[in-house]
């Protein structure tokens, strides 16, 4: 496996950096929308 790696190029690092980025910034809206619902819920139920 060693000797097939290689150096990412630019192109491939600021590539694969912004779909982290997005897949990150995604699960953290997705997590803060569920967050703030469940306060919304709870508000009309008490």
């Amino acid at each position: 496996v060693w000797h097939v790696l290689r150096k990412p190029t630019s192109l491939e690092f600021k590539t694969v950096s912004k779909v982290s980025a997005i897949g990150i910034l995604i699960l953290g809206a997705i997590g803060f929308l569920i967050a703030d619902g469940l306060k919304i819920i709870e508000r009309l139920f008490i």
